[in-house]
Order: structure tokens, then C-alpha cells, then sequence
């Protein structure tokens, strides 16, 4: 099954495969509750390729929802071309050939690639997602509360379609049990509080309170975009629209060369 996202780019990438491969032949095909279409073929004697581009994934193994199932946006999943209406059709071997070699990222490789980038998050990704986030806000020593701020600006500005808040709630309160080891933590009021930070400044922002000396100072350098695997540009602007929104303080010299002392963190101890 081929499952058409066109929030990102889906139809597009599908019209371009299509003068390339040719048209794909009609069958049973769905209206998802997103506003995508689900196109059932026969399973191929290989396992196929997850994703054959932006917005078109490859469903294999697993299941997929169907009509008339409710979606979290309030519209139903419907029939386009019902099973009784055409049978399941072959894929042609051009289309069965890009399915075995599609040379793409893997998931996890897209996955990073995309959290580099402050990309969307699409369907089937969400959760995951917003758990390994929290996670790495946890281990920033960030409360349940805090958690739950900064995966709210992400839920809104990156996943399609959205989480509800309670599931937003509940990845943050889950996460939120775990332990936290850093000498210096983030505080959750001011953390949440003022203008809205972007994905790559919170994630500079973590990475400054986790490694804060003593006196809650932490040297520049390219090991800030190392830590946050973000390239030194997106590690500049992350830093100057920290310092812009009141978040961080810079000592000593420029933004990458000199020190920076984060306002959002505090001695573990006073927390």
C-alpha cells in the first residue's frame, strides 16, 4: 500500500515518479482522515523500501487504518474506490524495481536529519518522536511541567497533523519519571515562560545548562553544534535568538568563542 501525504509533498512526488515510472495502475484507494489517499496493490514477493520520497511511504508489514474509521481531526477515512468495486492491481516492474532499490535514509537517518532541520513530523512518527525529545529535555533536568511546555511549542509549529494535548500530556508525564544527573537544571518557569523558542534554541539551551560549570558558565565552540548535531550556522542563530529572548547571557567574546551563562538554569541542589 502506498500511503499519499500531500501536507508534505506527497503529491508532488508521486506526479514526478509517474513521468518517470509511468501512471500507476487504478484500484482500491481510500481518502485518509488527513486529507491523503492510501493505494492498495498486491504485496510483491520482496520487502519493499519504507518511503519512495517526501510524503509517500511504503506500507508493508503492519496494518493501516480504514474506512470508516474517525480521525483525531474530526474526518472520517472513506472509500474513494471500494475493494468490491476493483480488484487489487499489479504493480508494473518499473514501479516494482524502484520498491526493491529506492536509495533513501533510513528511518533513522531521516529522522535525525529532520530534527537537524526543525522539519514537519509526520503520521506514524509523532510519538516517537516527541518521546525521544522529552527524553533528551529530561535528561536536561527539566520537570514534568517544563517537558510538557517545550513539547507543546513543538507539537504545534512540527507535528502533521497534531497530537492532542492529552497525548502531549502523557508522553511528558511518562518521560517525566525518569531520573535526571546534571549539576545544574533547567528552570521550568522561566524555561516556558516569554517569546516561544524554536527547536534548534532549546536544543542549544540543553545542551548549554547540561555542561555549565561551577559558576554556570559554558565555553563556546564548535562542540555546541556537535553536541546538538546542528551545523555551526543553525548553532550561531540558535545562540543569538537564545541571547535575543533574554534566555542566555555572552561573556568573554562572541557567540561560538567566548562564554556563555545560561539565565534558565540553577545549581541541582536549589532546585
Amino acid at each position: 500500500m502506498l500511503d499519499i501525504d500531500p501536507r508534505n509533498g506527497g503529491d508532488r512526488t508521486l506526479a514526478q515518479l509517474e513521468d518517470k515510472h509511468g501512471e500507476l495502475p487504478h484500484g482500491p484507494r481510500s481518502l485518509t482522515g488527513g486529507g491523503g489517499w492510501h493505494l492498495f496493490y498486491t504485496a510483491p514477493s520482496f520487502s519493499p523500501v519504507g518511503k519512495l520520497g517526501n510524503g509517500i511511504d511504503v506500507k508493508y508489514h503492519g496494518y493501516v487504518v480504514l474506512p470508516c474509521s474517525l480521525h483525531e481531526s474530526g474526518s472520517r477515512y472513506e472509500w474513494l474506490v471500494a475493494p468490491d468495486e476493483a480488484a487489487l492491481p499489479t504493480l508494473a516492474d518499473p514501479w516494482c524495481e524502484l520498491l526493491r532499490t529506492r536509495n533513501l535514509p533510513t528511518t533513522t537517518q531521516a529522522r535525525n536529519l529532520s530534527h537537524r532541520e526543525g522539519g514537519p513530523i509526520p503520521e506514524g512518527s509523532r510519538n516517537n518522536t516527541l518521546t525521544q525529545i522529552a527524553g533528551a529535555i529530561r535528561r536536561a533536568g527539566v520537570c514534568p511541567a517544563g517537558i510538557e511546555a517545550a513539547l507543546r511549542i513543538v507539537n504545534a509549529d512540527r507535528c502533521r497533523p497534531r497530537l492532542s494535548d492529552a497525548e502531549v500530556h502523557r508522553i511528558a508525564a511518562s518521560v517525566g519519571r525518569y531520573p535526571i544527573a546534571p549539576p545544574w537544571v533547567l528552570d521550568p518557569v522561566t524555561f516556558a515562560s516569554g517569546p516561544d523558542l524554536t527547536h534548534t534554541e532549546w536544543a542549544t539551551l540543553i545542551v548549554l545548562c547540561r555542561s555549565a560549570d561551577d559558576d554556570g558558565y559554558v565555553y563556546g565552540g564548535n562542540w555546541i553544534g556537535e553536541k546538538t548535531h546542528l551545523s555551526y550556522p543553525a548553532t550561531y542563530r540558535a545562540l543569538r535568538g537564545l541571547e535575543c529572548k533574554g534566555r542566555i547571557i555572552h561573556v568573554d567574546g562572541g557567540a561560538l568563542q567566548g562564554r556563555a551563562r545560561p539565565v534558565a538554569c540553577k545549581p541541582l541542589s536549589t532546585s
